[in-house]
């Protein structure tokens, strides 16, 4: 009996593996869930019929927090300090809490277009992207809006993308193309490249690249900051594309019917990773430092580890004790580098190079960021050989380390 009883001990280790290497459903299975979005140890998630939810254990389990949210269809959310921004799909438009959902008050005067589906931060500017009403700027919080549409030719705005001093929104519709339009001057003008793909349901940003999801034409990359871009999708067998993120140098597309794709090499190539997902129609994906979260049109919130799909350094997985900047890598370097930087807390974070006069460069942060580690590479391609200064800056830390460029 004693191999018996091995033999079944070690079959039931491989079958409780098997069943954890894969993803698990965690909530509101039969829900459409349209926004996710981590904050360090909390997890915000937006549904079209029953508001807004919170999690404080990873996904495992969720609080409904509805206390002033009277519109209940949540399309995204958008975070700074202890500001949480959520925007709805009508009939108030937008809404913030500064309680983690304890109780949210309506931020919408001069919001004339309330069918709100993109929010993000560039700088202390909180740009809100409506459905029909092009591009709407606050900056004071919420507290008044203005549209922001000068050149911006599609007025059906779906993502936003604020990165290195840049604002980046992705319209279309059914009827109109639309494509990415651009901004260079915090959304008082747009303009849109030749190149730019049509129909844009999200965008995001990796080793230095734009990227963009199309309702159609799969992922587009861009690597000249949206001047240019080109298809991104070899492995996508799945061309409608609603959401893309990116974590540490990987990116993941969420598609509507082929389930979640992963890339490891800025969009080259693609790859399925959908092991245990039943649902294979994404609406929203969000990451934290050690999970990847997925909503699904009627199956809720799925999870899965991030150490199953990608390889997570040790460093990655505890949770930063210091604001910390570090020596960048290789160095000295010829064009391509690594900068990686920690923070305790959600922080405005400026990232910047200098030269060795102490001119401005480049801008590699500009944003607002969660707490955890992060990776950028900075491209000299188009700079002198010669010693550069990189400089993180929050509202709490400043430092500042060299490097050098030899060609």
């Amino acid at each position: 009996m004693k191999p018996l009883v091995l033999c079944l001990g070690i079959c039931g280790f491989i079958l409780l593996g098997t069943a954890q290497a894969q993803w698990q459903q965690r909530a509101l299975g039969g829900t459409n869930v349209h926004s996710l979005l981590t904050n360090g140890a909390l997890t915000y998630c937006g549904t079209d019929t029953s508001g807004f939810y919170l999690s404080t254990n990873d996904g495992v389990s969720w609080t409904q927090r509805n206390n002033g949210l009277t519109s209940r269809f949540v399309r995204t959310f958008a975070a700074s300090g202890s500001n949480l921004f959520a925007g709805t799909n009508g009939p108030a438009g937008t809404y913030l809490t500064t309680d983690n959902g304890g109780s949210w008050s309506i931020v919408n005067s001069g919001l004339t277009n309330t069918a709100v589906h993109a929010l993000a931060f560039n700088g202390t500017t909180l740009f809100a992207g409506s459905n029909g009403g092009g591009v709407f700027r606050s900056t004071n919080n919420g507290v008044s809006w203005a549209a922001s549409n000068n050149g911006l030719t599609n007025n059906s705005v779906h993502a936003l993308l604020a990165v290195g001093g840049r604002v980046f929104a992705g319209t279309g519709s059914i009827s109109t193309e639309g494509g990415v339009f651009i901004s260079a001057d915090d959304g008082a003008t747009w303009s849109r490249p030749a190149t730019s793909p049509n129909n844009i349901r999200a965008i995001t940003t990796s080793g230095g690249n734009i990227f963009a999801a199309t309702n159609g034409a799969g992922v587009f990359r861009s690597t000249d900051n949206g001047t240019s871009w080109a298809a991104a999708s070899n492995g996508l067998l799945t061309q409608m594309v609603r959401a893309l993120i990116s974590h540490t140098g990987a990116l993941f597309a969420g598609t509507n019917g082929g389930g979640i794709y992963l890339s490891t090499n800025s969009g080259a190539n693609w790859s399925q990773i959908n092991t245990g997902l039943t649902n294979l129609s994404v609406l929203c994906l969000a990451t934290n430092s050690t999970t990847l979260y997925a909503g699904m049109q009627t199956g809720g919130v799925w999870t899965r580890p991030l150490s199953q799909v990608v390889a997570v350094d040790e460093s990655e997985r505890r949770s930063p004790t210091m604001f910390r900047l570090e020596q960048n890598y290789p160095n000295p370097f010829n064009p391509r580098t690594t900068i990686r930087y920690e923070l305790t807390a959600r922080s405005f974070v400026r990232l910047r190079v200098f030269d060795g006069l102490g001119e401005e460069v480049s801008t590699l942060v500009n944003e607002s960021k969660a707490p955890g580690h992060y990776t950028v590479e900075w491209n000299a391609a188009d700079h002198p050989s010669g010693m550069y200064f990189y400089r993180l800056t929050t509202p709490d830390f400043t430092e500042t380390k060299s490097m050098v460029l030899i060609k």
